[in-house]
């Protein structure tokens, strides 16, 4: 009888696509993170929850659990980011077409995200964050590894994931912020505090005529 060879089941270029998204987590770092949630919910070796939520309260005595969407609220940023980056490729994939049907449903265009996207998104958006936690400069920050994303980027990423009456109150605000210091500081002063934002020149020429090249 012919050997015949074997053929794994799935093609060697989707293998290569799935060895390079699947990430293995160290088991290390799942036991933390349920040790987090066990510290929110004030499981053993806990003796009361982190934070005293009465939602918390009304779920564990009246149902004996707590559903993820309410434990988010109790939840930090690094937390939740933490374990959606632990998720199987499969829920990790599912999410992000939510995100992709979210984003078409609020913004009335399509936008297709993929799981690296949100990744990069959340990814600036917690270190953003973590600036201004500690009370460093945020004008003038740069975060991911190439030191290239501004608060400008930070802006198109929030697109991404909030509604767009959201997103749009967030650019105005933040807008309006940045045009108050027009005439209080000197031209050069201004200029270097936009770029330094990552805003093109033609976002504040409106008021800024002196400085049009």
């Amino acid at each position: 009888m012919e050997r015949i060879p074997h053929q794994h089941p799935i093609p060697q270029r989707q293998r290569q696509r799935r060895l390079k998204t699947h990430t293995f987590v160290p088991i290390a770092r799942i036991s933390e993170l349920t040790d987090t949630f066990s510290h929110v919910l004030g499981f053993p070796p806990y003796n009361q929850p982190l934070f005293e939520k009465d939602y918390i309260r009304h779920y564990l005595s009246q149902h004996g659990h707590v559903p993820l969407w309410v434990l988010m609220n109790s939840l930090s940023m690094g937390t939740v980011f933490k374990f959606l980056c632990y998720q199987s490729d499969s829920t990790r994939n599912s999410i992000a077409r939510e995100f992709s049907r979210q984003y078409q449903f609020d913004h009335d265009q399509p936008n297709r995200f993929y799981f690296d996207d949100l990744k990069k998104r959340y990814n600036h958006i917690k270190d953003f964050r973590n600036i201004c936690a500690h009370d460093e400069r945020l004008y003038c920050a740069r975060v991911d590894l190439s030191k290239s994303t501004s608060v400008y980027t930070l802006l198109r990423d929030f697109d991404a994931v909030l509604t767009v009456e959201s997103s749009q109150e967030l650019r105005l605000s933040l807008t309006r912020l940045v045009q108050s210091l027009y005439g209080t500081v000197p031209d050069y002063v201004f200029e270097h505090i936009t770029d330094a934002m990552g805003f093109p020149r033609e976002a504040f020429a409106p008021i800024t005529p002196s400085m049009e090249s």
